[in-house]
């Protein structure tokens, strides 16, 4: 399956059930993202992140738009592992006081929409935040990646 197809599917099954009203299939593509795109790159979704940040999921790489610039963020292929909320939980449960369940439940309330994004490289770990419901189809997508690309 075609990272396009995987993409697809995911997000639209979410969108559909009205879990991810911050992800768009098809979006209009503004005109930073246009001239930042390649020849034949084909965008499939954008999230619009609880920052303000924008996440247009191409066919090969996630591109980040903010209010001063566009960037590549990383391509798919060079994605590793992907962690939801942490790779490593021994710090924030560290922060958690034992047997509290109510800071136990905020910590997760507040992480909910973090992914961790390793990479082969081994370069330090990109955090995406604030992702919203968004979070659930890209950590599927992601996860395809790794396992498809290291096939």
């Amino acid at each position: 399956m075609t990272p396009q197809r995987y993409l697809r599917l995911q997000f639209w099954k979410h969108v559909k059930k009205g879990y991810c009203k911050n992800a768009e299939l098809d979006p209009l593509i503004t005109a930073s993202v246009q001239e930042t795109i390649q020849q034949g790159e084909e965008v499939i979704v954008k999230i619009v992140s609880k920052t303000g940040n924008c996440y247009w999921l191409t066919d090969r790489r996630i591109l980040m738009e903010n209010k001063t610039a566009i960037t590549t963020l990383f391509r798919y292929v060079a994605v590793s592992h992907v962690h939801w909320m942490f790779k490593d939980l021994t710090e924030p449960l560290n922060r958690v006081v034992m047997g509290d369940s109510a800071q136990f439940s905020r910590m997760k309330s507040e992480h909910f929409d973090r992914l961790e994004v390793e990479f082969k490289n081994g370069d330090s770990i990109l955090v995406l935040e604030g992702l919203d419901q968004a979070y659930s189809p890209l950590l599927s997508s992601l996860g395809f990646f790794c396992k498809t690309s290291s096939t």
